[in-house]
């Protein structure tokens, strides 16, 4: 079966293809029929995480409906996640999507995760699944949380892979066993298939080793010997590469290699935990056929978390025994070895190890005394990659970056983990959270509260230890993070201690604090004057904080755009996405698009905010998208304002829009956490839709609306808020009305491009503008010209509604 078929969302990708196991998913499926929480047991290698991820499959083939969470624990040092840590539900929330706010407890928080998801269940056979991977070393806290959440979820169904049960009450523990494997007495010859064996010949297939019927009796005893462990039997197909089969058979029944089965055990093959000698025997016996400079990566490798590329490596491990200059050809050993599995799929190869080798690893570096020294080492090298993407922030690598950060992410939060908790270490925390924060990740992935509490631990560990010119800046990007996210009361804290450790007053962090500050909360006009000053500010500072600098712009804009008088305002919006265009920067674009938006909703052709949404959906940014919602409401009630009365039936049909898609934005801030009832701007916009909308529908109607907006898809709400309302023009002026339906005739797009080269824009500089190709604007143009039945591209403006309102604004 092809590997990569049927992948429910969420679960890890199977690389290779699934062999056998046919009876345990059955067994499995039947059990998780009867119980709420199955442990999946067994000794590490014998295939737990693939028979969840077939279980998964299988179920979602029967029940389309269920819904899945995943979380994979062994991310969670022991050591970090003592009686009375967090950082179990933390990790586990942040992998289901759970935004972490503060003041809230992350158990709480978790279980009205989980009951939002099963609310819906309906007559869904499972309901809710949720999947815990790897929890051995995690026994005593999962026990008591799992307890918890099943007791306090209805219609949860847990389902955890373990070396060891859970210990809760009502547990099912089910034992992975060994593929099925001959007998020494059938020895392969009677013509029955076994699962070993088929695992074998499809392994060494892939390695360029074709097993024939001859082989099969060397096979069914390679198989036997190896007690049917998947990963075992996969580094023995692996080792064909470079030895015969009967050679590898005779290593290991009586050759010099024997001694494997017993090496680290101390024991014989067969005693009390067999599964658990013959996979380390398996492990060892692949690490003794690596040479010494591949054991030493191996081992070095493994402080790495879910993956990592070629610049990590040579920054991380080459050291005592390892060049810089060796590790591409040491890497390319280990990937022939079966050690290293590597991606070759993107523009930047990325290799990650089995988690089982990578444990291997992690005892041969505390074997070595490496362990402390690599996580140094590996703290820095992340640091330093989050350092050079918050300095080359504001410029065509944005979006590079952010992509590139994003993957890293399991790598940035081991990094953080380790120096926020390890002593002498939690100022490069906060110098990471400070980079990562500066990155504006937080907004690109969603998870404000995360970051908030990165960069909160970081400030509460270092006073009096780190710069202070470092925690000014951590002050002020958490205070912006969580005014964002509306947490009000945590950004007022944060702005009383920036006031009371700021250096100086006119110091440019703390400027930009009190601006966005008086934006958000105070609802005050002279947040633009202090955003004007915080610009300056880090101007002086240097290029190092031109995005810092940029985010001042685009607050200054968007305060603007709320609270200065009709000339300013689209001065400053025009402004913002002039320099923003001229940068070369996407993201930074994206979100210039939507501050112009908002000047031309409330001081120009509300028309022109349409759409914003569209390149915060092309780019990813899941925050961008959750604010052009709200932006799409605001824009459609100045629509309808404009020329309600016209046609009552469009009024009411355009009314129950703007309904449904502030029900879709509410979906949408609940998604991420955002809760604007204290940031006057939204209040105030929110508000003037609600009227809207009820004095046209009626409460009873609206309310209906908004609920009917508010159960919608995520992929549903940004489709609706792009369905917007467009202008209608006041009846008795024949030439306007020629105009309008003329300009209705134009798509979306036409009609944003009409506008830039009504501004006598060239093609080259509108494709620039919005980040396409010349030749797909030359195309848009043609199309325009046509409907509009205009010659000259100096027509085109002639043919624009209230095009004198319009001059100087357009919109991309």
């Amino acid at each position: 079966m092809n590997a990569r078929a049927e992948q429910p969302a969420g679960v890890p990708l199977e690389l290779t293809s699934f062999v056998g196991r046919e009876l345990q998913l059955r067994e499995v499926a039947t059990l998780l029929d009867e119980a709420s929480l199955l442990t999946m047991v067994g000794p590490g290698g014998v295939g737990k995480t693939r028979l969840a991820q077939r279980l998964v499959q299988a179920l979602r083939r029967v029940d389309s409906g269920m819904v899945l969470g995943w979380a994979t624990l062994s991310v969670l040092e022991h050591a970090l996640s003592s009686p009375g840590s967090t950082l179990v539900e933390r990790q586990i929330a942040a992998q289901l999507g759970v935004e972490i706010s503060t003041g809230h407890a992350l158990r709480d928080l978790l279980i009205d995760h989980l009951r939002d998801q099963t609310a819906g269940a309906g007559t869904r056979q499972v309901g809710y699944l949720l999947v815990l991977d790897n929890c051995e070393h995690l026994t005593d806290q999962l026990g008591a949380l799992v307890s918890e959440l099943l007791t306090a979820v209805d219609g949860l169904r847990v389902v955890a892979t373990s070396r060891e049960p859970l210990g809760c009450a009502g547990e099912h523990t089910y034992v992975v066993p060994p593929l099925t494997y001959p007998s020494r007495a059938e020895s392969g010859a009677n013509g029955e298939r076994y699962e070993a064996v088929d695992l074998l010949i499809e392994r060494a297939k892939a390695a360029g080793t074709v097993i024939g019927q001859a082989d099969h009796a060397a096979a069914a005893v390679l198989c036997q010997r190896l007690d049917g462990i998947p990963l075992a039997i996969e580094l023995a197909a692996a080792a064909l590469r470079s030895q015969s089969l009967p050679e590898i058979v005779a290593r290991l029944t009586g050759g010099p290699t024997d001694a494997r089965f017993g090496l680290l055990t101390g024991g014989p093959r067969y005693g009390a935990h067999p599964m658990h000698h013959s996979l380390q025997a398996a492990v060892d016996w692949s690490y003794r056929l690596c040479t010494g400079p591949q054991q030493l990566l191996w081992a070095r490798l493994s402080i790495f978390e879910d993956g990592w590329d070629l610049a990590a490596a040579e920054m991380v491990c080459a050291s005592d025994g390892i060049a810089a200059a060796d590790i591409l050809g040491l890497l390319r050993d280990l990937v022939e070895k079966s050690i290293v599995i590597a991606d070759t799929t993107g523009g930047r190869t990325r290799y990650r190890l089995l988690e089982t080798l990578r444990q291997y690893g992690h005892t041969l570096a505390e074997q070595r005394g490496e362990r402390e020294t690599l996580q140094r080492r590996h703290r820095d090298c992340y640091l330093a990659l989050a350092r050079a993407a918050a300095q080359d922030w504001f410029g065509p690598r944005e979006l590079d970056w952010l992509y590139r950060i994003r993957t890293e992410m399991p790598n940035m939060r081991a990094a953080l983990a380790w120096s926020l908790a390890t002593a002498d270490e939690a100022a490069s925390g906060l110098d990471l959270a400070v980079s990562l924060a500066r990155l504006r990740l937080p907004f690109f992935l969603g998870i404000s509260g995360e970051a908030v509490a990165w960069l909160e631990t970081g400030l509460a560990r270092t006073v009096g230890t780190a710069p202070a010119s470092l925690r000014t800046l951590a002050m002020a990007l958490a205070g912006n993070i969580a005014l964002c996210a509306g947490s009000v009361p945590v950004a007022r804290r944060l702005l009383e201690l920036c006031r009371t450790e700021s250096a100086a007053e006119s110091a440019a962090p703390l400027v930009y604090f009190e601006g966005i500050f008086a934006f958000f909360v105070e609802g005050a006009p002279r947040a633009v004057a202090l955003l004007d000053r915080a610009i300056d500010a880090f101007d002086n500072a240097g290029s190092g904080f031109r995005g810092e600098r940029q985010m001042a712009l685009l607050f200054k804009a968007m305060a603007a755009a709320w609270y200065a008088p009709h000339e300013e305002a689209l001065a400053v919006t025009e402004a913002c996405f002039a320099e923003t265009a001229s940068a070369g920067s996407e993201w930074a674009m994206a979100w210039a698009v939507m501050a112009r938006g908002l000047g031309a909703i409330w001081h120009g052709d509300p028309t022109q905010a349409m759409n914003t949404e569209r390149r915060q959906r092309e780019i990813g940014d899941q925050w961008g998208m959750m604010y052009a919602t709200h932006l799409a409401a605001w824009a459609a009630t100045e629509v309808v304002l404009a020329r309600r009365g016209v046609d009552v039936r469009r009024d009411t049909a355009d009314a129950r829009h703007i309904a449904e898609v502030l029900g879709g934005a509410a979906r949408m801030r609940e998604r991420y956490g955002v809760e604007v009832a204290d940031l006057v701007p939204f209040v105030e916009a929110d508000r003037k839709c609600e009227v809207l909308a009820t004095e046209i529908l009626g409460s009873a109607v609206y309310d209906a609306a908004f609920a009917k907006g508010y159960a919608l898809s995520y992929d549903d709400i940004l489709t609706l808020a792009m369905d917007a309302p467009a202008a209608t023009a006041v009846p008795g002026d024949k030439e306007q009305q020629a105009r309008v339906d003329a300009w209705n005739e134009l798509t979306q797009t036409e009609k944003q491009i009409a506008l830039l080269v009504a501004q006598g824009l060239t093609d080259p500089q509108i494709a620039r503008s919005r980040v396409c190709s010349v030749r797909t604007v030359e195309k848009h143009v043609e199309h325009i010209r046509a409907k509009l039945f205009v010659v000259s591209r100096a027509e085109v403006a002639r043919w624009i509604p209230n095009a004198e309102s319009l001059r100087g604004v357009s919109q991309s």
